[in-house]
């Protein structure tokens, strides 16, 4: 400001009501770290940081199982019992995907179709799964079993639960 003849300290970083008041910088630090301003700093912290911890614990895939309406469990050749599910396979990733289908919960479980599923990027896909088990490995009635879902093309690997029915 000396180069231009005019006052020092015309221009500079402050509120005008610390110029007005002429107020120092540490009357001006107070002021602007009054309760109310750390509080909303705060939260508005805490949002940006929950938004960034879920997208990086997001899924990069999703699964839902619905069982099929039509036949609830039937028996089929060399005395084993089929229920028959539809599972849809959403792919949030931008990559195409290869997922490999398993199914636990009772010894003997079996996935007959079709085990492995490529799903094309932001894709969803949904496909008949036959599984089958022995006709004596439990009870008559409803059994929990769970579907295993992994991504063979990238880190990721989904259980989803489900119910096997064995008939009387």
């Amino acid at each position: 400001m000396d180069k231009m003849a005019c006052p020092r300290g015309l221009v500079r970083y402050s509120t005008e009501n610390a110029v007005k008041n002429h107020w120092t910088q540490k009357q001006t630090l107070r002021h602007i770290l009054r309760p109310r301003i750390l509080i909303y700093t705060s939260i508005l912290s805490m949002i940006v940081l929950a938004i960034f911890v879920s997208l990086a614990m997001r899924t990069p895939f999703k699964v839902d199982v619905v069982r099929d309406r039509g036949v609830m469990a039937r028996v089929v050749e060399a005395g084993k019992t089929e229920n028959v599910y539809r599972l849809q396979v959403m792919n949030a990733t931008e990559a195409d995907q290869r997922y490999r289908i398993s199914v636990t919960g009772l010894p003997g479980l079996v996935v007959v179709s079709e085990d492995t599923i490529k799903v094309h990027s932001t894709e969803a896909r949904t496909l008949p799964v036959r599984v089958q088990a022995p006709f004596e490995v439990a009870a008559p009635g409803s059994h929990e079993i769970y579907f295993v879902i992994e991504s063979l093309d990238s880190p990721g690997k989904l259980r989803e639960e489900s119910k096997f029915m064995i008939p009387n």
